[in-house]
């Protein structure tokens, strides 16, 4: 069971597909700073709920980094409130899951 923390916009970095080839059954996925972005790219986000519904690929993002990014959202009128299948979770949530998964990469 790994978490694969991921940092990098999908609009300037290949390394979303790098991370969605690598993700087996029961891992897990956490958007953080310029990774959030993803949640207003639709390719991403489609790839992301076929990886959560397919090999249940749990999908978090950082709440701290949503909210510091929310001016981009709201530019651009899009609801920063993540689908059902990707939840928002607190530093204190995301210490904890790097804790309770075998292990973490960072990409």
């Amino acid at each position: 069971m790994t978490l694969h923390i991921m940092s990098t916009s999908p609009f300037v970095s290949n390394v979303v597909e790098n991370v969605l080839s690598r993700c087996v059954k029961d891992d897990g996925i956490i958007l953080i700073q310029d990774a959030v972005y993803c949640l207003a790219h639709l390719p991403t986000l489609n790839a992301l709920f076929d990886l959560h519904k397919n090999k249940d690929i749990a999908c978090y993002t950082l709440e701290d980094d949503m909210t510091a990014r929310g001016s981009f959202f709201a530019h651009r009128k899009i609801d920063i409130a993540p689908t059902d299948f990707i939840k928002r979770v607190s530093v204190e949530k995301f210490v904890t899951l790097t804790l309770e998964h075998h292990q973490v990469i960072s990409w």
